[in-house]
């Protein structure tokens, strides 16, 4: 009896790797239609919501069929996410970071889709689209750090994070938050149509201090992407990981960080190209499931306590 129950309690394990794991692909799946969905300007194609045109399923054209896969692929991010939730709770209740990260998914995914909804009936409003791309980035992290305790465990006294000397948490808290603002920051500006107020590149129109309020927008953008790729460098070279996964890590995230930044050049270069847009926030997504796992990693995964973590 044992033996079949340990047996089922592997499958399951195995079920929730997969689940886990597919629930992130499928996140990162979501983002990028979202995106394509926006330089494509598809997202009132569907006027209504949460039919479109009052059907379950409209006739289709391309556009209607880039928002209503966008659609589709939310209702599947759901209902995997409902199905990770529930093997969680089965196998790894006593998980506590596992726990919280499906508990909280779970929350968020629910307003993300009743917040895309909004967006839809606002019309687009500008406020709406960066609101509904920060839940579905906050939902990444949370995936992110599920997969991390699903890997590597729950937190306890040897985990990376509680041996961090407390300004090296500060500051990989600082970098994480950065991330996020810049990438909302982004996509409000782009929400209140400054994407191409700065035509040149690294200068704004040639000025190094633009005076006209979108150009400032536009390199203010600029600047703070500056100051994100310095936390992320000073994050590999100040954190001893050891054999950890966390270097990793970070060294994807700034890898992905500096193609970004060629893409954001070859935007300006080729007259602010839609796929290239697209590319851009897709990379962008790339750096925080990055980071993400990152920091998931300094919460789950154990040390040997006898490496001098806390050096400076």
């Amino acid at each position: 009896m044992n033996s079949s129950k340990q047996n089922q309690n592997t499958n399951l394990h195995k079920a929730l790797i997969f689940l886990a794991g597919s629930t992130l692909f499928l996140a990162i799946i979501q983002v990028t239609l979202g995106a394509i969905v926006r330089v494509t300007d598809s997202g009132l194609a569907c006027p209504d919501w949460p039919l479109c045109h009052g059907k379950l399923v409209p006739e289709f054209d391309f556009n209607i069929l880039l928002e209503y896969t966008h659609r589709l692929s939310a209702s599947l991010l759901m209902l995997t996410i409902f199905s990770t939730t529930f093997i969680t709770y089965k196998i790894l209740r006593h998980n506590k970071i596992a726990i919280f990260a499906i508990t909280a998914a779970s929350i968020t995914v629910i307003c993300a889709a009743i917040f895309g909804g909004i967006t839809v009936l606002s019309k687009l409003d500008w406020w709406s689209v960066p609101s509904h791309l920060a839940l579905a980035e906050i939902l990444i992290l949370f995936l992110a750090i599920l997969n991390t305790a699903i890997w590597f465990g729950d937190f306890d006294e040897n985990s990376i994070w509680k041996n961090l000397h407390i300004k090296h948490r500060i500051m990989l808290s600082t970098t994480l938050f950065s991330i996020f603002m810049l990438i909302i920051y982004a996509a409000i500006m782009v929400a209140k149509g400054y994407g191409s107020s700065c035509g040149t590149w690294p200068l704004c129109n040639g000025e190094l201090i633009p005076t006209r309020m979108p150009m400032i927008i536009n390199a203010s953008h600029r600047f703070l992407s500056l100051i994100v790729l310095g936390l992320l460098f000073h994050s590999l070279i100040r954190i001893p990981s050891g054999k950890s996964k966390m270097k990793m890590f970070f060294i994807i995230a700034i890898a992905i960080y500096l193609i970004q930044i060629l893409v954001g050049w070859e935007i300006i270069s080729r007259d602010f190209s839609a796929t290239l847009k697209s590319i851009h926030l897709v990379l962008a997504t790339g750096i925080w499931i990055s980071f993400s796992l990152a920091i998931g990693t300094s919460l789950t995964q154990k040390i040997n306590i006898s490496n001098n973590i806390n050096q400076s």
